[in-house]
């Protein structure tokens, strides 16, 4: 048997025995008013104190405990509150009545004057309380949410009484607000369904700079923040005035306790990306801007292929005039939102580097019906790089996250460069086997031996070379 079984055959028997020995007390006369008849009237008052507490108790593990076990929370406190007074109510009426004699009516007509006058002077405070019995019955918070209630005003739930609820605000401020306004007013939790959701900020960008562009660069940085859940972003144009274009930055904070950080880094990265690109926010310039608007819309070129392929990691041992020579053949080109630049298992020899925009990197494996996101990739990196060394197949599909504008760079490209200085071919293998290697400590939490890493690099020169069609000798 459960220990519930016995607990509520303990209780009942104490009651049982408490309630007993009140009736036999009550078997001896005694004279009204003697030291007998206080005497047993204490003692009879005390075993139906101890009963009302007894069930009290009692109540609390059976039926309460039970319905939080149930229910998954706790049962309303302002039920429970009022199950307790109406015990310790009804034992108080019996001691009144049945052992000292008073007559019943009084005591109600009494009590219901009371009641009145304190309804009426307390008004508020019995609006709060029942306020705090809906609140418990519908739920609309728990203790750790985050609620915005009228006039702006946030804070995390940290207790909720009879009269009132305590929030503590970002500014670690304690504000009470009484139960009644949560119930009147528009009450916002920002913890549920989810700990996540949207919130919105907003730059004005210059007319002449086009609206694709600024999507592409907002979007493609902000995604990348690791503060966002899942990299949700979203960029769109919301209107146009004297001022310049204005954008909403749309993102996905993962708990409103970091909304503001998380505010500080959108807007931070995407300044600071817009400002990299040669961009900067608008400037209020009243008449003038509608006179100056008449001009011609001309597409900004993004950032130069050379600055781009200088800070490539792969194209490092390249010198300056190769680089050059590599930015001169480079194919500029477009992609959509969720278009495919290069698909999983595709034979290809060629590198993209992004200039504008973010990309996906999703990976099929054998057990997998459809190939998952693993990584993102943002404006300044490059994929493919072993296509175009190596020859090898994609080994990752690679979609726009958002709309981009990325630089392909061909064999063909690169292969005169190589005939000319053999010597980069165990340059560029030597940062490939490091690439390696630190995906293997990665992946495999081990360390490639030096014998192992040696081997590997001279692998590397030797499919380089064949691949390129490069004299041993």
């Amino acid at each position: 048997m459960s220990s519930k079984f016995f607990i509520s055959l303990g209780g009942i028997i104490l009651i049982l025995a408490f309630a007993i020995l009140g009736f036999t007390v009550d078997l001896f006369t005694a004279k009204a008013g003697s030291i007998f008849y206080q005497t047993e009237n204490i003692i009879q008052s005390i075993c139906v104190i101890i009963d009302a507490w007894l069930l009290n108790r009692l109540i609390k593990i059976l039926v309460w405990k039970n319905y939080e076990e149930k229910h998954g929370h706790a049962a309303p406190k302002l039920f429970i509150d009022i199950v307790k007074l109406l015990i310790v109510m009804g034992a108080a009426l019996l001691i009144v009545v049945d052992i000292y004699h008073k007559p019943p009516l009084s005591i109600f007509t009494a009590g219901s004057v009371i009641a009145a006058g304190l309804t009426f002077s307390l008004k508020e405070l019995v609006l709060d309380a029942f306020a705090s019995f809906i609140l418990d019955f519908e739920r609309p918070f728990k203790i750790g949410d985050w609620i915005e209630i009228s006039h702006g005003v946030d804070g995390k739930v940290i207790n909720s009484g009879w009269r009132q609820t305590k929030v503590l605000t970002h500014e670690d401020i304690v504000i009470y607000v009484p139960n009644g306004h949560l119930v009147k007013g528009k009450l916002t939790n920002l913890s549920q369904p989810h700990p996540y959701y949207w919130r919105t900020v907003e730059i004005v960008m210059s007319h002449r700079i086009p609206i694709d562009r600024v999507q592409r660069i907002v979007h493609g940085a902000v995604s990348t923040l690791p503060e966002l859940h899942e990299h949700n972003c979203r960029v769109y144009a919301l209107g146009a005035n004297e001022k310049g274009v204005t954008y909403a930055i749309r993102y996905c904070v993962k708990n409103h306790a970091m909304w503001r950080e998380t505010q500080h880094a959108v807007l931070k990265t995407a300044i600071e990306h817009l400002h990299s690109h040669g961009l900067h926010l608008s400037e209020s310039m009243g008449e003038y801007a509608w006179i100056k608007g008449g001009q011609p819309w001309q597409e900004i070129n993004p950032v130069s292929i050379e600055r781009i392929l200088k800070s490539i990691e792969i194209l490092r041992p390249l010198s300056e005039q190769d680089l050059c020579e590599l930015a001169k053949n480079a194919h500029k080109l477009s992609f959509s939102h969720d278009e495919e630049i290069i698909v999983q298992d595709e034979e290809g020899s060629s590198m993209f580097i992004i200039a504008e925009g973010i990309a996906e990197v999703l990976i099929k494996t054998l057990d997998q019906d459809h190939p998952q996101v693993v990584d993102l990739i943002p404006h300044g990196r490059c994929f493919g790089e072993r296509a175009l060394l190596l020859g090898e197949r994609r080994s990752a599909t690679i979609r726009a996250k958002s709309h981009m504008v990325v630089y392909e760079l061909e064999k063909k490209h690169l292969e005169p460069i190589l005939r000319h200085t053999p010597a980069l071919i165990e340059e560029l293998s030597k940062i490939i086997a490091t690439h390696d290697e630190q995906r293997s400590n990665v992946e495999k939490d081990s360390n490639l031996r030096h014998k192992e890493h040696e081997k590997e690099m001279k692998n590397l020169v030797t499919h380089m070379k064949a691949f390129f069609k490069i004299d041993e000798s």
